[in-house]
């Protein structure tokens, strides 16, 4: 989707996609693990299928709002991203603990038992 969404050169996007997934994984075998990204790692899942709520619903008009009313300058869209990943982790965590309190085995932990759903292995 990425690719054809004309976000840079079709391509050298795959390219530079790897590289830059490449360079993810060395920074984090560089850095100790904490308990905090270990976790949102273990949840990784359900952050990603949250993220179409904002994806479709939310961010564009936020974006749109941001075009009309601020300046275009690169603090301003670093401000708005910052503002944006804040709200969106702020939704998104508690809706964690309540997935993997009530259904984790829907959410890529199909061994655990939940109150509504029984393990599924």
């Amino acid at each position: 989707m990425i690719i054809f969404a004309s976000h840079g050169h079709f391509l050298w996007f795959p390219f530079t996609a790897v590289v830059g997934s490449l360079g993810i994984l060395f920074l984090s075998k560089l850095t100790p693990p904490q308990k905090t990204l270990v976790w949102m790692g273990q949840n990784t899942l359900i952050l990603m299928c949250l993220n179409g709520i904002f994806y479709h619903y939310i961010n564009p008009r936020v974006a749109q709002w941001a075009v009309e009313n601020l300046p275009p300058s690169a603090p301003v869209v670093f401000g708005v991203g910052l503002v944006m990943t804040v709200a969106s982790l702020a939704f998104c965590i508690p809706l964690i603990f309540f997935f993997n309190k009530y259904i984790p085995q829907l959410v890529g932990k199909p061994k655990r038992n939940g109150p509504w759903l029984k393990n599924f292995m």
